[in-house]
């Protein structure tokens, strides 16, 4: 709303974009208020989660051209969809033809994406219906089924209630159609549902159209996603239904593993407590941890990502720190090494959590050399901790982590690390060999 006229092409074509969308609804009767409220609706943060959106948005914002009058009405009729202004999308007869014909066609914004599932995430039932019944009755099938299947990981369910009733004695659905080993068009739908309600409606479909019940480890798999993207209603919804499920071993005996159902499913588990953690979800983190989730593995994935909450959490609990299971490495010989605690920090060192670590019982002098975590402080420039941790009795001299504190610092070009170093005796003059 702020960007000034000769500023980023992007940003004022976009707000260009929302004045005429506001001006569609409201008249010529505009102020600041409506367009923000317009942008808002245009770019909610949830449907820009994905790494595809992302992307689009990255390399559209680097431009520096203004939109031709072909590609502004591409984003136009994209923000239609985004704001169900049902008025321009009559209007705009070969954009429309164009989405219900080919919907992955070129045709689509490159700025808002595909318009079958822009129309799915936003469209009320009155712009659904339009598109549906628009063209020839051939295409209302299949443009029925995108958007049912785009609703559906939308998170919508009053609109897959609405597009799995519209016209089904007309058009009726055929989801007992199988595909490569057997798996029907309810599969890929339940891959991707993120809603306990819409997981629920799916799962009963499923079953009236005969296919078996979700198992176990299909279940733990769906937890291992939602707990990644932080879906705590998901989460919890799965759980109670994993809790019961009775897995039918018998209608596996075409691809039965070695490893067991219940063996997958802690896998699963603990993969997504893993997962949880990386992104700082604490609830879902402790939901899983009830669940039976490995609290040694979850301590040193803590540890590892830099989580002080979930670290003094599983702290609370009565986890013991020599208990937890460090994830390995590999050394210059492919041969499998174990990480200590210390050494292996991912997004750190943080002051905070090495503090609760060594409190905790971690011996400082555990990890030395190239795995020292005072060659840690040095590379993120991290004054306090470096002092916190020879405070605590981390030997600056022990074997090869003066010299690896030095590599570092001027690897960096970190000049007030190699004075800090020096302060502490530290010859950084000295002709180091090249890093492993």
């Amino acid at each position: 709303m702020n960007e000034p006229l000769n500023g980023n092409r992007f940003l004022i074509d976009v707000r260009n974009i929302a004045v005429q969308i506001a001006a569609l609804s409201h008249g010529h009767k505009l102020d600041d208020s409506i367009i923000a409220n317009v942008v808002h609706t245009l770019f909610p943060v949830e449907a820009w989660a994905s790494k595809s959106n992302k992307q689009r948005l990255r390399d559209d914002f680097r431009r520096t051209l203004k939109w031709d009058s072909i590609e502004t009405e591409k984003q136009l009729f994209g923000a239609a969809l985004c704001t169900n202004t049902l008025s321009y999308i009559r209007q705009s007869t070969k954009l429309q033809d164009a989405m219900l014909s080919n919907p992955k066609s070129p045709n689509n914004s490159c700025v808002f994406g595909d318009y079958v599932e822009l129309a799915a995430r936003f469209g009320n039932e009155e712009l659904l219906e339009y598109l549906m019944t628009s063209e020839a009755s051939d295409l209302g099938p299949r443009l029925r089924f995108q958007l049912f299947q785009s609703a559906a990981k939308g998170c919508r369910i009053d609109i897959v209630r609405f597009l799995y009733n519209f016209r089904s004695e007309d058009w009726p659905w055929h989801f007992e159609s199988s595909t490569t080993w057997g798996k029907g068009p309810l599969y890929d739908i339940r891959a991707s549902v993120r809603d306990p309600q819409i997981w629920d409606f799916i799962e009963a479909l499923r079953i009236a159209h005969g296919m078996y019940p979700t198992g176990r480890k299909q279940l733990y798999g769906r937890i291992r996603h939602c707990a990644a993207l932080g879906r705590m209603d998901m989460v919890s919804h799965l759980i109670r239904v994993a809790a019961h499920t009775n897995e039918d071993r018998n209608r596996h005996s075409v691809c039965m593993s070695f490893i067991s159902d219940y063996e997958v499913s802690c896998k699963l588990r603990n993969e997504g407590v893993k997962h949880a953690i990386d992104r700082g979800y604490v609830p879902i983190v402790e939901l899983l941890l009830d669940d039976g989730a490995d609290p040694n593995q979850a301590l040193a994935s803590a540890a590892r990502y830099g989580q002080h909450k979930v670290l003094k959490l599983l702290l609370d609990r009565g986890v013991n720190i020599s208990d937890a299971v460090v994830e390995v490495g590999m050394n210059e010989s492919r041969t499998v090494v174990p990480t200590k605690l210390l050494a292996n920090m991912e997004r750190g060192p943080y002051l905070d959590v090495v503090g609760l670590l060594l409190d905790a019982g971690v011996d400082v002098k555990e990890s030395i050399g190239k795995d020292s975590p005072l060659a840690g402080a040095i590379a993120a420039e991290h004054t306090a901790l470096f002092e916190f941790l020879l405070e605590r009795g981390a030997n600056l001299h022990s074997p090869g982590t003066a010299e690896e504190c030095v590599r570092r610092a001027k690897k960096g070009g970190l000049e007030s690390m190699l004075l800090l170093l020096e302060k502490h005796g530290v010859d950084v003059n000295v002709e180091l060999e090249e890093g492993v």
